[in-house]
């Protein structure tokens, strides 16, 4: 499925190691991050964050996961994701991006 000329994934994925600010998740045919550039993702989280997130997708490492701000670009805070949520996020080539944070 598309939405405009990015290309969204029909499933939501579950975290595959359920961690508070160390996201995990496995996504069947991905071979390299790359192919995850300027894509929609739905990840639903196992557990709320307590501060910074990261997310490793099929074990490519660590990479950083930001939300929008005033700001630009910022690091997550305590509670930006709950438990159960549904999260819509996207990759950049250098970090991916929370499009749906929870704000207090």
């Amino acid at each position: 499925m598309f939405i405009g000329d990015r290309r969204v994934f029909d499933e939501v994925f579950t975290e595959t190691t359920i961690s508070a600010n160390a996201k995990t998740v496995s996504i069947i045919g991905i071979t390299s991050l790359d192919e995850l550039v300027d894509k929609v993702m739905y990840l639903k989280a196992g557990s709320a964050n307590t501060g910074a997130v990261t997310l490793n997708v099929n074990g490519y490492g660590a990479t950083d996961l930001m939300k929008y701000s005033k700001a630009g670009l910022v690091a997550l805070e305590a509670n930006n994701i709950i438990e159960g949520q549904i999260c819509i996020l996207t990759y950049d080539g250098t970090k991916f991006i929370l499009l749906n944070s929870v704000e207090k």
